[in-house]
């Protein structure tokens, strides 16, 4: 049991690797020193979201660029990214730009 809670409690902490099952899953987005890695930040939404059209990836590369910036917590694009892969997991894009939408309000950051 204690090896198990140990197991889930590295999982939390490195990513999950069955999030994405690409390669930028295994590499977390966020580095123990807690500064967001933009590249696999960003290769993980294009890949899990299913990101092709040109529209798709700019709002990515905006997204990536707010949270480099440390003006949109990546918490809420974590939570967004969740969210529209529950949501429709065929096409999850259209449901994270409304949830990112909806959480950037929040922080009165315009998408």
């Amino acid at each position: 049991m204690r090896q198990f809670l140990l197991a889930l409690a590295a999982l939390m902490l490195v990513g999950s690797p069955w999030l994405v099952g690409t390669s930028a899953a295994r590499t977390s987005p966020v580095t123990q020193t807690g500064r967001v890695n933009s590249d696999a930040l960003r290769e993980m939404l294009t890949k899990g979201l299913k990101a092709t059209r040109p529209e798709e990836t700019q709002y990515i590369d905006v997204v990536v660029d707010l949270v480099a910036k440390g003006d949109l917590p990546v918490s809420y694009v974590y939570a967004s990214f969740q969210y529209a892969r529950k949501r429709r997991p065929e096409y999850p894009f259209p449901y994270f730009r409304y949830s990112m939408k909806a959480l950037a309000k929040r922080k009165n950051i315009d998408l």
